[in-house]
């Protein structure tokens, strides 16, 4: 599933997010009515009115929090396997020239790990085309309440920097919401408009 936000005369933010994905602040041509009409539609004959209910009003509520807010970005995925844990991502592209990039000195992402104090790790991560990104994570409040994650990754060409903050209702797959940082900010493109967005590559 794909998705993507642009402003006037500017080049379009794309990025590849997970199947299920339900999106909170970028539904392009349509209104958010319109964007979730076609979501419940996904799932006519397994969605109980009960569960479509309370879907319904929880999207509306996210809708309205991230309304009006910088982010390119945001959502939430639902994982109901044996498991069930609720993960929601947010992404903001900061654009800049190629030397404001590259001769950055503070990392957002250790910013944010030193916020977290004790309590917070980074890891760096490769991403698919070499280029080297990094992650912050911690615990909110009591390590029973969940993890957040903040990560950045340069933007191919280093036209500027892509910021993902991240977080899991469950504190001990905090890897699982590692991965999930990390793919978001190696799949987010700046592309010219129109321009139509990369093939996944076939997997054997």
């Amino acid at each position: 599933m794909t998705t993507h936000t642009s402003a006037p005369e500017r080049d379009v933010v794309w990025q590849r997010l997970p199947q299920g994905w339900i999106e909170l602040r970028a539904f392009g041509d349509q209104t958010p009515a319109q964007w979730w009409q076609r979501y419940l539609a996904s799932g006519e004959g397994w969605l109980t009115e009960e569960a479509r209910d309370a879907l319904t009003a929880g999207f509306h509520r996210g809708v309205a929090m991230f309304s009006g807010s910088s982010f390119d970005f945001a959502g939430m995925h639902l994982d109901v396997g044996d498991r069930p844990a609720v993960w929601f991502l947010s992404t903001q592209v900061v654009r800049a020239e190629k030397d404001v990039v590259r001769d950055a000195d503070r990392s957002l992402a250790y910013l944010a790990a030193a916020k977290l104090g004790a309590a917070g790790s980074s890891t760096s991560f490769t991403a698919s085309d070499g280029r080297t990104g990094l992650i912050a994570f911690g615990t909110v409040g009591t390590p029973t309440q969940g993890i957040v994650a903040v990560g950045e990754l340069s933007l191919p060409g280093d036209r500027g920097i892509a910021l993902v903050t991240g977080m899991t209702s469950d504190p001990h797959r905090h890897q699982d919401l590692l991965i999930r940082v990390a793919y978001a900010l190696d799949t987010t493109l700046l592309l010219p408009p129109g321009q139509t967005p990369p093939e996944p590559e076939a997997t054997e």
